[in-house]
Order: C-alpha cells, then sequence, then structure tokens
C-alpha cells in the first residue's frame, strides 16, 4: 500500500533541511499534483520556477520545462482551462529554446523535438477541447513538424479533420 502521508512528511522534512535540492522539491510537488494538493504544489513550483528563470544550461532548462508542465497540470487540476493552456504554451517556448540549442547532437536533439512534439500535441488536445479547430489543427501539424512519424498526431489530426469537415460540409 501507499503511505502519502509518510512521503510528503518525508519530503517537507528533507526540504526543510535543503531547501535548494531541486530534485526533491521537484519530486514533492509531483506527489502534491498527484494527491490533488494544488496549492502545495503550486507553491514548490512557482518558487523553482523562479530558480530557474535565468537558467542556460540544458539540465536546469529541462527541469524548468518539467515544472511548468507540471504547473499546467496543477491550473487543469483547480479547473483552470486559460491558465493550464498558457502554460502549455510557455513550457513549448523553453522546449524551443531547448532544440534549438541541441542541434549540434543527433541524438539530444532527436528527443528534445519527441518532446517538444508531445507539447505541442497537449496544446492542440486542449485547443480541440475549446473548440478551436484551426489552432488545434496547427499545433497537431507542428507536432509532426518535429516527430514525422508521431502515430498520436496523426491520428488525431485525421480525427479532428474528419469533424470539422462533418460540421462544415
Amino acid at each position: 500500500t501507499h503511505n502519502f502521508a509518510r512521503a510528503v512528511e518525508y519530503y517537507e522534512s528533507a526540504r526543510a533541511k535543503d531547501p535548494n535540492a531541486t530534485s526533491m522539491q521537484m519530486e514533492l510537488a509531483a506527489l502534491y499534483v498527484r494527491l490533488g494538493r494544488f496549492p502545495e504544489a503550486e507553491t514548490i513550483l512557482k518558487h523553482l520556477l523562479a530558480a530557474f528563470q535565468d537558467a542556460a544550461d540544458p539540465e536546469s532548462l529541462e527541469r524548468a520545462i518539467e515544472c511548468t508542465r507540471m504547473l499546467g497540470e496543477v491550473r487543469e487540476g483547480v479547473g483552470d482551462a486559460r491558465g493550464h493552456l498558457e502554460t502549455l504554451m510557455h513550457a513549448k517556448t523553453l522546449q524551443e529554446t531547448v532544440v534549438a540549442r541541441s542541434k549540434g547532437d543527433p541524438e539530444v536533439s532527436h528527443r528534445q523535438r519527441r518532446l517538444l512534439a508531445e507539447t505541442c500535441i497537449d496544446i492542440a488536445e486542449r485547443l480541440a477541447t475549446r473548440h478551436e479547430a484551426g489552432s488545434a489543427t496547427s499545433h497537431y501539424e507542428e507536432a509532426l513538424k518535429h516527430d514525422e512519424g508521431n502515430l498520436a498526431a496523426m491520428s488525431a489530426l485525421a480525427k479532428l479533420k474528419l469533424n470539422v469537415e462533418d460540421t462544415e460540409g
């Protein structure tokens, strides 16, 4: 069985001892998200994002992206659909920076482009839910530019286009 209360206690104790332990704070925020304790998660994530604000190294940027996406989950969890979408858009901007900086290493670049495609898909899904078919289509197409073989993007784009034609035709 899971003893979430004990895990939270452990993480909070460790956080008090070393407030700069980024990985541990990210794990605690993820646990709070999982438990639906969104205010606590948001506090930690905002603190981490402030620390990553001027980050330039790839590892810090990747952590900033992870925190930003988690903050999006928090926004979604509290029913803030617009905030969730805005947060995903910010994560996409950060991911684009990482992709641009990783062009010298084909393996890293490929992995980062796949992650960027996933973010584009997440954005497209939210836009489709809001009945913004044109913007959703653009983001699915952008996902395919970053990851040409992404079956999820291909399938979702095909379904979206079919649905748009049904309502327009």
